[in-house]
């Protein structure tokens, strides 16, 4: 057998990859990369539905909140297949209700949704949204739109009545008109007008009823009543919330409600009304700081301080003049303790103003829950020696790599 030398081994190397590799891809069914142009053909696609509307919004106008109005919105499958609605469509509150007669639309196949508006309880522009969900691929959920303007047929001006801020022991007035529907062309129905009115806190509002006239709003005739409200200077501090009731001459509405509002005040206020220290850390400090002024720029003392809080240790409060000379400023400090809770405290500060004999102020807060220890590193083991009997680890040694030369037959 002739020698083999380094040269003829390479070459026979090669030889014999290339034969191998001919003999993998060929004789073993090796995959191959596909040409897109040999990938099999798609089926045709199947025929889809298409959703067309006539309109997709509608204003009904200016209407009577005593009437119901409705329309129609039609619609054509337009498609090459069946439409479907996967459910009935949806209007956007209970006062717009959509109704469908069938869920199933053939192709060129035409139908309508009827929406219907009940008005009762809504005044001035409305909006609303009606939500259609089919098997149309190209729009699967359309929106329709519905506008109108209510007229409410027994109308407050203004709709709510708020006095605003009213020092203690003081009056305070207030004018309401009451419009309402003119008589019937018919004869049926009179002139509206209110012919009582009452106040739930009567011990501190009054209510009078004025004078009735015809008045022209917006165009239309109507009919107007004026009410005259008194707050009287026996409310305590504080908001006050009441609800005015008139009696009407109308049939469908006998009955109509005006909510009313005051905030009694003294002479002197504290900015902010509230004191919020907000989400604090556990163990930490915090400090705030409000105002006491007088409204009238009257001079007058702060004579005493109390607290009442939910924390662990009292609040330092601190009370000097203001650099301006104009009232107080008090410092609150406080500490955090270590475990989350709310923060809730009382400070009510003791003047010498007889009608603010005692003012007092909110502090909120929260303590931010403690953040969790973090876990402990994992350290990475080594692998141990097979041979290594004894504790403790050490690397694997790599597996070592014959010359090519050993893999030949020897010479016999």
């Amino acid at each position: 057998m002739p020698r083999l030398v380094p040269t003829s081994i390479a070459m026979l190397l090669l030889s014999c990859g290339a034969a191998w590799a001919q003999h993998e891809g060929h004789d073993h069914g090796q995959p191959t990369a596909v040409k897109p142009s040999d990938a099999p053909a798609q089926p045709p696609a199947e025929g889809q539905p298409k959703i067309e509307f006539e309109t997709m919004e509608h204003d009904w106008g200016r209407i009577s909140d005593q009437t119901d109005v409705s329309f129609e919105f039609k619609f054509t499958n337009k498609g090459s297949g069946k439409l479907v609605f996967t459910q009935q469509p949806r209007g956007s509150c209970g006062c717009t209700v959509p109704s469908l007669d069938k869920l199933e639309y053939g192709p060129g196949e035409s139908g309508a949704i009827k929406v219907t508006f009940h008005p009762q309880g809504k005044h001035g522009d409305t909006n609303q949204r009606i939500t259609v969900n089919t098997n149309d691929p190209t729009a699967p959920e359309l929106v329709l739109k519905v506008h109108t303007f209510v007229r409410t047929t027994v109308a407050f001006d203004p709709p709510l009545l708020s006095f605003g801020e009213v020092p203690a022991g003081q009056t305070a007035k207030q004018i309401v008109r009451v419009n309402g529907p003119r008589a019937s062309s018919d004869g049926t129905t009179a002139d509206f007008r209110v012919t009582y009115a009452s106040a739930s806190r009567g011990r501190y509002i009054s209510v009078k009823v004025l004078d009735t006239k015809p008045v022209t709003i917006e165009g239309e005739e109507m009919s107007q009543t004026t009410l005259e409200l008194t707050l009287n200077g026996n409310a305590p501090r504080g908001t006050l919330a009441a609800v005015t009731t008139v009696r009407t001459n109308n049939e469908k509405y006998p009955l109509s409600d005006l909510q009313v509002s005051a905030e009694i005040v003294g002479d002197l206020q504290i900015l902010p009304p509230r004191v919020n220290v907000g989400i604090v850390e556990p163990e930490k400090p915090f400090t705030k700081i409000f105002r006491v002024s007088s409204r009238a720029d009257k001079p007058f003392q702060i004579t005493g301080v109390e607290q009442k809080s939910n924390l662990p240790n009292k609040l330092d409060v601190t009370v000097t003049p203001a650099a301006d000379g104009k009232g107080y400023q008090v410092e609150v400090k406080g500490a955090s303790p270590s475990v989350a809770m709310p923060i809730t405290a009382t400070i009510t500060l003791t003047t010498d103003q007889p009608l603010d004999p005692k003012l007092e102020v909110q502090v909120n807060g929260a303590v931010r829950a403690p953040m969790p220890p973090a876990p402990p590193a994992i350290q990475p083991q080594l692998q141990q020696d097979p041979g290594q009997t004894g504790p403790g680890t050490a690397p694997v040694k790599p597996a070592t790599t014959q010359p090519l030369r050993d893999e030949l037959p020897k010479k016999p």
